[in-house]
């Protein structure tokens, strides 16, 4: 379902704002500071540039854009995944596609389904100097050879299905709709591939449903005699011509001119076999790895081969000799292709190498199109995704290597070299890009389509192709450029709803561009249409505040764009006081409970500095002022804390009670993003503690004594001001403290009465020592001298 977009307004939202934004511009305040004064994005490399989407553009790698070259489209409907070629006689190209193990011809505009085959997959395809034509598919490692004769009764038969009608390539940011969901039901997938069918893609009846008519007919033929129904299955396609028994996947296949033989890379055995032309099957070579993904002709009798899932680069002279090249420790070298060596150069062997986090296996009945990396490892699941980065290695000579370039986030699938040019083109698995690369590492983007894998091309034919999948559809490369050709940024984030400011761009030609905004992740129906086009190489962006924000440049031929700057301020974020918390003295909550109880003699001590905390979410990071004040509890009147002029950046302060009253006090701490922000757009925020005790006067002591023989009666009053009296201790002669409770025995008055005795004196002059603590704790002690006689 597509919705189209309507935009209310292309009127600024904040004028002031814009207002403020213009003149802080002008005064040209660097994007660099805080995230609350104005900011920019900026693309200035290839990097930058990479992250967006080339609608007909170009980037090279001093991150240049220019117009790219037009193309034409057919989406193949029937099929997943165009997965391999070969070149033919003239401008033939034949294409293996899955998951119908199908294979077509492309011949000049028109593309013919020339045959289906018992594989899942056509993998590999080769084409020998007659002129036949092979075709590898897995599972089973069945080969298929078709001679040219064959070719001619193929495109004979009346149930060849030819297409001649090409699409025009319509680009994601034209499209004035945004897809809201997938059309799920089966009645309205039929209806979809219907009308693509009318418009030029290629659907094809399935052989089989003639079968099945057959056979319910035989069925109900043999039932109505008493007969036994027939379990024959007819086989779809040809007859393979060569079929390898200890094989289950055939990856690569080479036809080796020197040798008159067929070369063909399996798996699981990591064994390279060769074919004559009779059929008959050989060992050419077994590497001890688990697949060979991919042969080239080194000439003079050489072959490299890669393999996985080890990722070595071998080179085989024989039936049973070779060596290994390099070890790239990485899982696959999925493609090779040779560069000839310029001007005494040594030859170069290029290598699509890639590195996966975790690799599954093949999956022999139904692979799906990122099947074509995964391999046979039992320790993994068929559902293991496949996450991982691929490089462009050259290998010179015996013992040099040399990164041409480096995918982070996408695998390579395909190589070809264009010898002329002294370039390769590599493919990628994941965005739909074909590179161009040269052997002192220089590149570019030459093609971004809409598909998520570009399976196999070729860009040296007289007709270049290319075949992708996810969904599966196969590219004409045109000469000239597309009468539209933009560069499409990636969705920028400002982290906020921002005002937007000026576009600036450095460019040459006629550039023109466009901005869309929103405030969701992803352009949809909620996002703003792109803006009027401007040409203006400095101009303010009309499109809607919002979060995010795309940009569009139109490059016709002759103009190009290195350099792009998005001005914006982000909307100022509230810091917010999240906690405050209190260290030295007690909150009011504090003051029942083990905490005080458990404490040992040596941490009763009174502070009179109560360390104030607090934590902050600052989602905006701008710099923070915080300013504190008390109150007494029950009182609306703050009093600063901070001394005039005293600046608090931290997120902690010791405040020194000594000269406030006894009493439980609120702490308030205030936190504004001044420092980061015009006067008129700052916040604050504040929290309130709760009450704390804020008490520096010790109680006082009151005892009286009297003796009765061994025995020594004390008794008295302990008192205090505010606080409740916490704890009593007695000391007979310095020795160790004990406790006493009041006479009610709970310490829950500013008032205690004690009594107690101590017996069994020794006879001899004594000193009785008594101490009190308050909730402070604040000390008091007090002693009385005694002699027993």
């Amino acid at each position: 379902m597509k919705i189209l977009v309507k935009k209310k307004s292309l009127y600024r939202l904040f004028s002031f704002m814009h207002f403020v934004l213009f003149v802080i511009l002008t005064i040209g305040i660097s994007a660099t500071t805080s995230a609350t004064s104005t900011q920019y994005f900026e693309y200035q490399k290839f990097e930058d540039f990479q992250k967006g989407e080339f609608e007909g553009t170009t980037l090279n790698s001093e991150g240049e854009v220019h117009a790219g070259w037009d193309t034409l489209r057919m989406e193949l409907v029937e099929e997943s995944g165009v997965w391999s070629y070969a070149k033919g006689q003239g401008d033939d190209i034949y294409l293996g596609t899955g998951n119908r193990g199908a294979i077509y011809l492309l011949r000049g505009d028109r593309i013919f389904l020339l045959t289906r085959t018992e594989s899942v997959v056509i993998t590999a395809m080769a084409v020998d100097s007659k002129g036949n034509v092979y075709a590898g598919g897995m599972p089973g490692a069945e080969i298929y050879r078709f001679t040219p004769e064959d070719i001619k009764k193929l495109l004979k038969e009346p149930s060849t299905a030819v297409l001649e009608k090409w699409k025009k390539r319509e680009y994601k940011s034209e499209k004035k709709e945004f897809e809201e969901e997938k059309v799920k039901e089966k009645g309205k997938d039929e209806k979809l591939n219907e009308e693509k069918l009318d418009q030029g893609s290629l659907k094809v009846k399935e052989p089989q449903d003639k079968e099945k008519g057959e056979k319910k007919e035989q069925e109900k033929e043999g039932k109505g005699k008493g007969e036994e129904k027939s379990e024959t299955k007819k086989r779809i396609g040809p007859e393979p011509w060569a079929k390898i028994k200890d094989a289950e996947q055939i990856w690569s296949l080479l036809f080796d001119p020197k040798r008159g033989v067929l070369l063909a890379g399996t798996g699981p055995s990591g064994k390279v076999y060769s074919i004559d032309a009779s059929g008959r099957i050989n060992v050419f070579a077994d590497t001890g790895e688990d697949h060979v993904l991919s042969l080239a002709d080194l000439g003079g009798g050489k072959i490299a081969a890669g393999t996985g899932n080890r990722g070595r680069l071998f080179i085989l002279d024989g039936a049973g000799r070779g060596k290994v090249l390099w070890d790239f420790q990485a899982t696959e070298v999925k493609s090779i292709v040779k560069l000839k060596g310029k001007d005494g150069e040594e030859d170069a062997i290029i290598c699509a190498v890639n590195r996966f986090k975790s690799i599954s296996p093949v999956s022999v009945s139904k692979p799906s199109i990122s099947s074509m990396t995964k391999f046979e490892i039992k320790s993994f699941t068929s559902s293991t995704s496949l996450e991982g980065e691929g490089e462009i290695d050259a290998i010179i000579g015996k013992s040099s290597k040399r990164v041409l370039l480096y995918n982070k986030s996408a695998p390579f699938t395909f190589l070809e070299v264009n010898e002329d040019k002294r370039k390769v083109y590599a493919g990628d698995a994941e965005k739909g890009r074909i590179y161009e690369v040269d052997i002192e590492g220089n590149h570019s983007i030459l093609f971004d389509f809409d598909e998520r894998q570009v399976l196999t091309f070729c860009m040296s034919c007289s007709n270049p192709f290319v075949g992708t999948s996810d969904p599966s559809a196969i590219y004409r490369i045109l000469k000239g450029s597309p009468a539209q050709s933009y560069f499409v940024s990636e969705v920028l984030d400002a982290g906020f709803p921002a005002v937007w400011g000026k576009m600036i761009l450095r460019s040459q030609g006629k550039i023109s561009w466009q901005t869309r905004t929103g405030n969701t992740e992803k352009p949809d129906k909620w996002w703003t249409e792109w803006s009027k086009p401007s040409s203006a190489s400095s101009g303010y962006i009309t499109s809607d505040s919002g979060r995010f924000i795309q940009f569009r440049l139109k490059v016709p031929p002759g103009s190009s764009v290195w350099n792009a700057r998005v001005y914006y301020l982000p909307a100022n974020q509230q810091a917010v006081v999240k906690e405050v918390t209190i260290g030295g003295g007690e909150s009011k909550g504090d003051l029942l409970g083990k905490k005080f109880t458990e404490k040992t003699r040596d941490e009763i001590k009174h502070d009179p500095v109560i360390e104030i905390k607090w934590n902050v979410d600052n989602p905006d990071g701008d710099e923070i002022a915080y300013t504190l004040f008390f109150a007494k509890e029950g009182e609306e009147q703050w009093i600063p804390i901070l001394k005039e002029g005293e600046k608090l950046s931290q997120t902690n302060y010791k405040w020194d009670t000594t000269s406030i009253p006894a009493g439980y006090y609120l702490i308030k701490v205030v936190a504004s993003d001044i420092p980061s922000n015009d006067p008129k757009f700052a916040v604050s925020h504040f929290k309130i503690s709760k009450p704390i005790l804020v008490d520096n006067d010790p109680p006082q002591v009151n005892i009286s004594v009297a003796l009765s023989g061994a025995t020594l009666k004390v008794s008295g009053r302990t008192m205090d001001n505010f606080s409740n009296i916490r704890k009593i201790q007695y000391s007979i002669d310095g020795k160790s403290w004990k406790d006493i409770f009041p006479v009610d025995l709970v310490f829950d008055d500013p008032i205690e009465d004690i009594s107690f005795e101590v017996s069994d004196l020794q006879k001899g002059a004594h000193t009785l020592t008594l101490r009190a603590w308050d909730e402070a704790w604040n000390l008091v002690s007090t002693g009385e001298n005694f002699s027993i006689k």
